[in-house]
């Protein structure tokens, strides 16, 4: 037999290429190639997928056939994972048997960076990605072929631990879904504007903006303090965009309630500038200047159906005991009925301070932790299929010591030694202020902390905040503030690791001014704003500049995060505008 001559032979490769995909396989790389890059704690600088591939194993389906896609359940869009490979999960239609997955550099996912197909509901990439933002989406597999629609896009930051499960995911605001963290930044007292407002920043490949991408403006009915506390909500309706809730002060119909939280709609050009949801909260209208205790919270997704929640603390609510409300997501967005998680004691500031637990015992379902300032006591809620527990899992109000809890303060710590669990990171005013970092695991949170103390005597040591993976090691780490006359004033950065976080800051941030006092009080946790892989912080200073207010932006690397500011954004509202009282990126 002769062999084909050049023509022949280019028509058979195109049309070997176009059925099975012979021609795009790649030759598995070798254990010395697949090792390198990677550090003994299995976390990489090498990024694996720079270029589009398609992979062997994710060959098409043949025939195509009409299958309605599968839903992404987690991880949330908008997340920070730790893992190179992390766990995807989805919900499968009617008539579907698994899923095929598309892993992309963009949101219209022209280039594939990696695709696999997976039987069931879950699977992970064969392959660490690269570090960094990636866009996955999802087609339906069913006994006939592939369905030829797909899913909404997710998008999430792929970590650097080359393990093929999720750890600790951690959210981050990405409004516009672009792969960029965005900050938003409240100002709820500018005199020019007394009713307040809220700018929001947008990242990109340079970082932050320094002057705001939209500014959101209060509804009519607001009579002050809009932007007290703004959240990165998540995903509520799961269409991949973030949503930002923002409290504000009404004023009262018939001694009614006067708290308020809008709910802005993320979208491909940024947030709706009209609250797509407004929540009437159950403040004391008498007393509704009391309505800038309002305190919000990333619910995470409580009861594992893939829409975010979103957590509602009211310190003051008749008769004086305080409440949590708990809203669930669903795809028309935040159901009106919460979950109401009641106080046990009167006057005990219950809802003072609340924080997205993550998952603390790794049953899927993430949970909730609340503060309770006056009663000096911090309570544990378990997520569920139901949602939220109202019966609380655990309560602490001593430390390891006994030493009991002062006007106590919590912050999600995401999961900083990698085990797979939560943390969560509890801050005391006792004795100049001590953060007290609790580990999660199967049984739920553990009762042996880590103690952090100031590094430098003389501060208010009680002002924690999740960072993120700031040093790109695979691990969460811990940024806390110290409060005080200049130079105790700083914000100090604990690095996590396989053994637990450290009680040694690995970075020394002192305030930028030195008429900051405030510097750090209110710290944005974190963002990958630049989409280096690297987590990045923002802290405020809300009184500087007769009370003007300022952020700073501080970049994350190998080294940890760098000792200036790689960018300030100053108030644009003026003196009194308090720009920086609430902060918002992730977690």
């Amino acid at each position: 037999m002769h062999p084909p001559d050049g023509v022949t032979a280019r028509v058979c490769f195109l049309l070997c290429l176009s059925v099975f995909g012979c021609g795009a396989t790649e030759t598995p790389p070798s254990d010395a190639s697949a090792d390198a890059g990677r550090s003994e704690d299995g976390a990489t600088d090498a990024p694996r997928f720079d270029a589009p591939v398609d992979r062997p194993d994710a060959a098409p389906d043949a025939p195509s056939v009409d299958l309605a896609p599968p839903r992404p359940l987690a991880p949330p869009s908008g997340v920070a994972e730790l893992a190179a490979r992390p766990l995807l999960r989805w919900a499968l239609p009617s008539g579907a048997v698994g899923a095929h997955v598309e892993l992309c550099a963009d949101r219209a996912c022209s280039r594939v960076l990696h695709s696999f197909d997976a039987t069931g509901s879950s699977g992970s990439p064969s392959e660490r990605l690269r570090p960094g933002p990636v866009f996955w989406r999802l087609y339906s597999r069913g006994p006939a072929g592939r369905g030829t629609v797909p899913s909404v896009t997710w998008s999430f930051t792929a970590g650097r631990r080359d393990v093929a499960r999720s750890i600790g995911g951690t959210g981050a605001l990405d409004v516009n879904n672009d792969g960029y963290a965005d900050l938003a930044v409240g100002a709820p007292g500018n005199e020019g504007s007394p009713r307040g407002r809220v700018h929001v920043y947008f990242g990109g490949a340079s970082g932050l903006a320094t002057t705001p991408s939209l500014t959101l403006q209060p509804p009519a009915e607001v009579v002050g303090n809009y932007g007290v506390a703004v959240c990165e909500a998540g995903d509520l309706d799961g269409d991949g965009y973030n949503e930002l809730a923002v409290a504000a002060t009404v004023t009262p119909v018939e001694s009614g309630p006067s708290g308020r939280v809008y709910v802005y709609a993320g979208g491909a050009s940024g947030l709706g500038v009209v609250p797509r949801t407004t929540l009437i909260v159950r403040d004391i209208a008498a007393l509704h200047a009391l309505s800038n205790r309002i305190r919000l919270a990333r619910g995470g997704d409580v009861n594992g159906d893939g829409y975010g929640d979103l957590v509602v603390g009211l310190a003051v609510t008749a008769p004086f005991q305080g409440a949590v409300d708990v809203f669930l997501g669903s795809a028309a967005g935040l159901t009106p009925g919460p979950i109401v998680i009641p106080n046990f004691m009167p006057m005990s500031g219950f809802g003072t301070s609340v924080a997205a637990g993550g998952d603390l015992n790794g049953d899927g379902f993430d949970d909730v932790v609340v503060g309770a300032d006056s009663e000096g006591a911090v309570r544990v809620f378990l997520g569920g299929a139901a949602g939220t527990a109202v019966t609380p899992a655990a309560t602490l109000t001593v430390d390891a010591a006994g030493t009991g809890f002062q006007s106590p303060t919590v912050a999600g710590a995401g999961d900083v030694n990698g085990d797979g669990y939560a943390d969560v990171a509890i801050a005391s005013v006792a004795g100049g202020g001590r953060v007290y970092l609790y580990p999660g695991g199967a049984a739920g949170l553990g009762r042996v902390p880590v103690v952090l103390s100031a590094p430098v005597p003389g501060g208010s040591f009680t002002f924690p905040a999740g960072a993120g993976d700031v040093d790109g090691d695979g691990f969460s780490d811990l940024v806390v503030a110290s409060l005080a006359s200049s130079p105790a004033t700083a914000l100090y950065l604990f690095r996590g690791g396989a053994a637990g976080l450290a009680t040694t800051p690995v970075s020394t941030l002192p305030t930028p001014d030195p008429a900051a006092v405030t510097f750090g009080e209110r710290a944005a946790g974190f963002g990958d704003f630049d989409g280096d892989g690297y987590a990045d912080v923002a802290a405020s200073a809300r009184t500087v500049q007769e009370y003007t207010g300022r952020a700073f932006v501080f970049r994350g690397g190998a080294a940890g995060l760098g000792a200036s500011p790689a960018a300030t954004l100053p108030g644009p509202d003026g003196p009194g505008g308090l720009f920086g009282t609430g902060l918002a990126s992730g977690l």
